[in-house]
């Protein structure tokens, strides 16, 4: 069965000053290669898929407008099915500008 979200940028409580990135050691890999994957931004209490967002071809990514002031699960998906992993990422809070 085939879940299809379609979240780009839901304008909620959601919104505001806060952004995760992956840089550095923060990267999407498949294997240990840097790689263009989905991740997913769920609100840690609602559940709710808030954000969704590719990361760049070097593995980096960035997913911008979020309320600093709530608690996220950040996941990755290898959405080609080349590595049959899901990472995530619990308890994580925005950075902010």
């Amino acid at each position: 069965m085939k879940i299809k979200l379609n979240i780009r940028h839901r304008q909620s409580r959601y919104t505001g000053r806060g952004y995760f990135s992956g840089e550095g050691s923060g990267i999407v890999t498949v294997a240990g290669t840097p790689a263009r994957r989905r991740i997913f931004v769920f609100d840690e209490q609602t559940m709710m898929c808030v954000r969704d967002v590719y990361s760049h071809e070097d593995g980096t990514y960035r997913v911008d407008n979020l309320d600093e002031t709530r608690t996220y699960i950040l996941m990755g998906y290898d959405n080609l099915r080349q590595y049959n992993k899901i990472d995530g990422w619990a308890g994580m809070k925005p950075k902010v500008n």
